[in-house]
């Protein structure tokens, strides 16, 4: 999810919140795999973006059966271990 968030970052999810349009999700697809990626609702149905401009497939169809896990409350770069 580069620019907006870097590697290491942590980040916290919360699951009781219903995400809504611009949100920042972790989704799990039908084939249980997990994704983070920014949830887009439009006219012509959900799909899941990736906010790295580089990411060979920016746009991700949101199948019907995938499960929107949590919602991104919060973000923050550990500085010392």
């Amino acid at each position: 999810m580069f620019p907006e968030y870097r590697e290491g970052e942590l980040i916290l999810v919360d699951p009781t919140i219903e995400a809504a349009h611009n949100d920042d999700v972790i989704a799990r697809t039908p084939e249980s795999k997990y994704t983070f990626k920014r949830l887009q609702i439009t006219p012509d149905g959900s799909y899941l973006l990736a906010l790295n401009p580089d990411h060979p497939e920016r746009k991700l169809k949101f199948p019907p059966d995938s499960h929107i896990c949590g919602v991104i409350t919060g973000s923050w770069q550990r500085r010392k271990r």
